[in-house]
């Protein structure tokens, strides 16, 4: 999943890590250490018969199913590890295929899945770059010292994405363009935004 450049706009960068996984049947998650996790995901459905299973993105740039990546699959109380041996894009779909996995009756299995990835293996950020999720959470506070709210999440549109800020039952939308975003800090996980007259009229 590609960085994004804060408030300057999308970063489309294509580096990329792949982490090595195991090339059998994917172990139980129990066993392994609990990283921090990023959902890119979910597995909807299998496709032809040759063992690809559909991922619907969450991110449709997202370079997170690279062959050679291991994902951690969820689905509901089940935890499995999946190592990637091939992907191709199909309409608004991924189609990967799984190590080990052969045939259409070995991919249904995977049916229903979430997918995540580790966040300590996404690419490195440049300047003005975030993660979205390192967004969420992050106080906002006007310019002037007023406190805004809390980073809900972040809403992908057809123009400049937007920050959803929530503060009580009250909840703003502010463009991710310099004119409002003024400063990003990650080690205090604070935002700072130039309120401009009709901003806040939501």
């Amino acid at each position: 999943m590609p960085p994004h450049r804060v408030p300057t706009g999308r970063s489309f960068s294509k580096s990329s890590k792949r982490s090595k996984g195991s090339s059998t049947a994917p172990p139980d998650l129990q066993a392994e250490a609990k990283p921090r996790l990023l959902r890119v995901g979910k597995i909807v459905g299998v496709h032809a018969l040759a063992g690809e299973v559909r991922v619907l993105p969450d991110n449709p740039d997202s370079e997170a199913f690279a062959p050679g990546r291991t994902l951690f699959l969820r689905r509901g109380p089940e935890r499995r590890l999946a190592e990637v041996a091939s992907v191709r894009p199909h309409k608004c779909f991924f189609l990967v295929r799984f190590a080990g996995v052969e045939n259409r009756s070995a991919a249904e299995a995977y049916r229903g899945y979430e997918v995540y990835v580790r966040t300590d293996e996404l690419p490195r950020t440049r300047p003005n770059e975030y993660y979205y999720h390192e967004l969420v959470g992050m106080e906002v506070l006007a310019t002037t010292g007023e406190f805004l709210g809390q980073v809900a999440s972040v809403m992908p549109t057809a123009g400049a994405d937007l920050l959803v800020i929530r503060h009580g039952e009250r909840e703003y939308f502010i463009p991710m363009v310099a004119e409002f975003v003024r400063s990003i800090d990650r080690q205090a996980r604070r935002i700072r935004i130039e309120l401009q007259p009709g901003l806040l009229d939501q």
